[in-house]
């Protein structure tokens, strides 16, 4: 018979998802703190059964991977297809703060500031003709089994501009592409994630689909990519292991406590 010569109190790590948060709200409070020997095998036994429920112990988005992604050094850290230094003519770019003020600029552009301050820098982009060019590009490394969150925020230089803006990854389109058709001026965020299934150098490219000359200006900036990040149940499913895993536990826990 194992003897339990002390207690160790263990308490799940905080998910900034909230899913251990709503699960202590549905289920008596008892069961937030654990109190089980400090053998080997609970301890074993508790690392299980948390990895198989709550997905892993180190549950983060991890770091950052793209390089200057709100643009606010300037000119680098990424690859472009589109010609650099002025806006006119058409398939053209420049990094700035206004596009009321950027070279090269239009009359009818409107005036205001990036997203990510409201007085940094953005990029400023007259559209081309050529839906597979990607105005920015960036390769960064994955992991294999990682699930990676990417967003970026755009905005229409126009009114009823027709920007159509997809992000590949390795040539695969994720998500839907992010329509700037709004008013001039009004950031849009398109986000989503993804799981890499091979560990390796990938590029990230975005493009504009839209490949009418008119009107099709446009702003990007604030582009992002986290990864590190385990998959977490969300559903009831989620729930129920949870529970069902605990169950052995207290009953190892109540073994011990007996001698």
């Amino acid at each position: 018979m194992i003897q339990a010569r002390r207690y160790a109190k263990f308490q799940f790590p905080a998910i900034r998802s909230g899913i251990f948060e709503k699960f202590v709200t549905r289920f008596p409070s008892s069961f937030s703190h654990l109190y089980i020997g400090t053998t080997t095998m609970t301890t074993k036994l508790l690392t299980v059964i948390t990895a198989l429920c709550l997905g892993s112990s180190a549950i983060s988005e991890g770091a950052q991977l793209i390089v200057n992604g709100n643009f606010e050094a300037g000119n680098t850290g990424f690859s472009s297809a589109y010609t650099y230094g002025n806006n006119n003519p058409p398939q053209t770019y420049t990094i700035g703060n206004n596009p009321a003020t950027a070279p090269g600029h239009y009359g009818d552009w409107a005036s205001f500031g990036d997203h990510t301050t409201g007085s940094g820098l953005m990029m400023i982009i007259n559209g081309g003709t050529d839906a597979t060019a990607p105005f920015w590009s960036q390769t960064v490394n994955l992991t294999a089994g990682q699930t990676y969150s990417y967003s970026f925020w755009g905005a229409a230089i126009q009114s009823g501009s027709g920007a159509d803006v997809q992000l590949y990854v390795s040539g695969t389109a994720r998500g839907s592409a992010l329509l700037l058709n709004g008013s001039a001026g009004a950031w849009q965020r398109d986000s989503g994630t993804f799981r890499a299934t091979s560990s390796g150098s990938v590029t990230l490219r975005l493009v504009d689909l839209n490949t009418n000359v008119a009107q099709n200006d446009f702003t990007i900036d604030d582009i992002s990519l986290t990864g590190g990040q385990h998959s977490v149940p969300e559903s009831g499913a989620g729930y129920a292991l949870l529970v069902m895993g605990l169950i052995p536990v207290e009953f190892l826990r109540r073994r011990l406590a007996q001698g």
